[in-house]
């Protein structure tokens, strides 16, 4: 974890529990130590790995604060979300990627559910 993160951590965990004064630094803190692209593929615009070391990350700061570790789950799941959905747009717009970059993880299992749910 990166030093900086972990000294933030260490010295704000009960006030990140207790209190909203630091509410505004609990996804900045850890996306700035590179907490958010851990388990995104590099040609995503992230860290590589898998989503064992996105678990890591979170259980990590976890360690320190329940609280900043469930921000930080609430954030990276919806970083997986954009990942596997078709709408690059959104992906783009949310992530700040270039518009250019196509990253799209599979979404096969969703496809063949759009397919086969009932005609409503």
């Amino acid at each position: 974890m990166d030093a900086a993160l972990l000294a933030w951590l260490q010295e704000n965990a009960d006030a990140l529990a207790t209190t909203p004064g630091l509410a505004g630094e609990v996804v900045p803190r850890p996306a700035a130590a590179g907490l958010l692209r851990a388990g995104v593929p590099v040609e995503c615009g992230g860290a590589g790995g898998t989503v064992a070391d996105a678990i890591a990350a979170i259980a990590d700061v976890a360690a320190y604060s329940l609280a900043a570790a469930f921000v930080l789950w609430g954030q990276r799941t919806f970083i997986a979300y954009l990942l596997h959905s078709p709408n690059a747009a959104l992906r783009a717009r949310v992530l700040a990627w270039p518009a250019s970059r196509s990253c799209c993880l599979p979404t096969n299992r969703f496809r063949r559910w759009r397919r086969s749910s009932p005609a409503r």
